[in-house]
C-alpha cells in the first residue's frame, strides 16, 4: 500500500479553485485524467471530502480537507470487482 501526503495552504469553501467540495474533487480528479464513470466523491462530515477512483490497476481512495489531502493506492480487493468497499467488510 502506497500513502501520498501533500500538504497546502489553508484554503476554505472559497469558490476560489482551493475549495473542497465533492464537485471540485470531481473536478481535480476528472482534471488529472481519471474517467468520470470511474471516480466517486462523497461528503464526510462538514470539511472532508472522500474518494475513491477505479484507476487502471489499482484503487484510489483518500480525503480532502482545507490544510491537505491523502491518497492511498492498493490493488483492489481479493474476493471481487472494483474498487467498491464490500458490504460486511472483506
Amino acid at each position: 500500500m502506497t500513502t501520498i501526503r501533500t500538504r497546502r495552504g489553508a484554503p476554505r469553501h472559497s469558490g476560489t479553485g482551493n475549495d473542497y467540495t465533492p464537485d471540485s474533487t470531481r473536478a481535480r480528479l476528472t482534471g488529472l485524467g481519471y474517467p468520470a464513470e470511474k471516480v466517486q466523491v462523497y461528503e464526510n462530515g462538514r470539511t472532508t471530502v472522500g474518494f475513491v477512483v477505479q484507476a487502471t490497476g489499482m484503487c484510489l481512495t483518500g480525503t480532502t480537507i482545507p490544510d491537505s489531502a491523502r491518497a492511498e493506492a492498493f490493488s483492489g480487493y481479493p474476493d471481487r470487482n472494483g474498487c467498491d468497499i464490500p458490504r460486511g467488510g472483506h
